[in-house]
């Protein structure tokens, strides 16, 4: 057999082609061959081939084919071999009660070996390869089994109605063998075999008529062959390419959900980076009116305070020098806390923890803070462990936290106002708690509380709105969380909840 042309390299898919003797499939059409693709094609040779439509890339080979027409054979040997093997074993009775000795003993024997044979076909039927050539030859072998019982019949009887029983095997065999190589074979030796044995033991009255039936039967089976041959090829196809176009439909189908699933993503995504970049925009153009306040405003007191000190024998030169110094510390804390909060923003703020005494650096920051307090007539009080508390952390960063909190809560509170400060410890984390007995947090502010230059407009003091938002940062940094409680109107509660042992570096 030829060995068909090389596949086109897109067909992926298609079946490797039969090796040599798996019958005589037809090779394939100068439609079914599509032309090799050279390997050393150029890019130029690539652009000036047309594109496959989707039909083309799928397209059935004449060796796929043949290998369905394989599995086809390969099925119908099982009904065969059992139809057989009963019929046979039905035989043997038969010929002992029909025939006379020896003839029905040979007879007998001969047809238990054929339902010895087929039987051990279809019990064997599931471990049988299922490539070619070992389908047609199991069914040749079934083909061989009859004949040699139809051929053996005839010798032994003499009698030509036998032929009858040829002539249904040949009929027989146009259906089982699908390959035209194997019912050749059969075909051409039961001509032969029926020929010999009727030259042997002629002559008959009766032979030509015998011979024109035999022979019609013959090429009956041939154009049965053929019809069914080609009939199963064609259904074999079509179904092979649909096979294999709902295949490359449904991989198709799930490329395009999984690029709109895709698609839908990117769009989420773009339309969070847009809504983020407004926003982003948005805080750029607050955080540039809210900086050119807070410079502006210590700028503007200190120019006209400078303008008044200028002047001869100015009144009070000592409290005017004084209002510069508050309004250039007021100007430098702002743009120390922008610097500050830009470090903690990119990540390369720098903590250097060590052992740190906490109730005593609670201590200093209360003591900072303590004669701000009573002028203001604010009770200030520390309510800590009698044993010194300590942890490892950066005592810089704790002390900014710290200092953060108490000034808001002195700046906020009023005469006779409680600004209490807790300490408390666990085996691995310490709290501390601000608490005051001031104004507390109005509820529609509490959840920009943590923003930067966010402050309540509503209050008579104001800060840079920068203080929370550092002391936050500071406290995630060190691997710690705050917590606010507050009723507007009673007083707020900050909690800062730190690890004894800081990973913060």
């Amino acid at each position: 057999m030829p060995t068909p042309s090389p596949t086109r390299a897109v067909l992926l898919h298609a079946p490797p082609t039969p090796s040599p003797g798996a019958g005589d499939a037809d090779p394939p059409s100068d439609d079914e061959a599509p032309d090799a693709t050279p390997s050393d094609a150029t890019p130029s040779d690539a652009e000036r081939r047309p594109s496959l439509t989707l039909a083309e890339r799928h397209r059935v080979t004449g060796g796929a084919v043949d290998e369905a027409i394989t599995d086809r054979v390969h099925q119908y040997i099982r009904p065969v071999s059992i139809g057989l093997s009963l019929m046979y074993a039905a035989f043997v009775v038969i010929h002992l009660l029909v025939l006379s000795p020896p003839v029905s003993w040979i007879m007998s024997g001969l047809s238990a070996g054929a339902a010895a044979i087929c039987s051990g076909i279809w019990l064997s039927w599931s471990r049988l390869p299922r490539t070619a050539p070992y389908p047609h030859v199991v069914g040749a072998t079934i083909a061989a089994v009859v004949l040699m019982n139809v051929l053996t019949h005839l010798a032994l009887t003499s009698d030509l109605q036998g032929t009858t029983h040829l002539m249904l095997m040949l009929l027989g065999a146009s259906v089982l063998l699908l390959s035209s190589r194997w019912l050749a074979g059969v075909v051409i030796a039961s001509l032969v075999g029926w020929g010999l044995i009727v030259w042997a033991t002629g002559p008959y009255a009766s032979i030509i008529h015998y011979t024109s039936s035999l022979l019609t039967t013959a090429l009956l089976s041939v154009i049965i062959h053929v019809a069914l041959r080609r009939a199963t090829r064609e259904s074999e196809r079509r179904r092979l390419s649909a096979e294999r176009l709902q295949s490359a439909l449904s991989r198709a189908l799930d490329a395009e959900a999984k690029a709109r699933r895709q698609m839908e993503a990117s769009n989420r995504a773009l339309g969070t980076a847009v809504k983020e970049a407004e926003e982003l925009n948005e805080m750029q153009a607050a955080f540039l009116s809210d900086m050119s306040h807070e410079i502006r405003t210590p700028l503007t007191s200190i120019i006209g305070f400078a303008e008044v000190l200028s002047e001869e024998d100015p009144p009070e030169p000592e409290r005017f020098a004084d209002l510069i110094r508050q309004s250039s510390e007021r100007l430098m804390e702002t743009v120390n806390s922008v610097l500050d909060l830009s470090k903690l923003k990119r990540g390369v703020a720098e903590f250097r923890p060590e052992t740190t005494d906490v109730t005593s650096l609670l201590e200093d920051t209360l003591r900072l803070f303590r004669s701000r307090a009573e002028s203001d007539g604010i009770d200030l009080c520390l309510d800590a462990p009698d044993e010194p508390v300590t942890a490892y952390l950066d005592p810089s960063s704790l002390n900014r936290i710290t200092s953060n909190l108490v000034s808001n809560a002195v700046k906020f509170c009023s005469e006779d106002d409680v600004v209490t400060v807790r300490l408390a410890e666990t085996p691995d984390r310490i709290s501390i708690a601000v608490e005051d007995t001031g104004p507390g947090i109005r509820p529609e502010f509490r959840s920009r509380l943590f923003e930067p230059f966010h402050r309540d407009e509503s209050l008579t003091r104001q800060g840079t709105g920068l203080g929370l938002t550092i002391t936050r940062r500071l406290v995630e940094a060190m691997d710690g969380s705050i917590d606010v409680e507050s009723v507007h109107g009673e007083g707020s509660t900050f909690v800062v909840t730190l690890p004894r042992t800081s990973n913060a570096e």
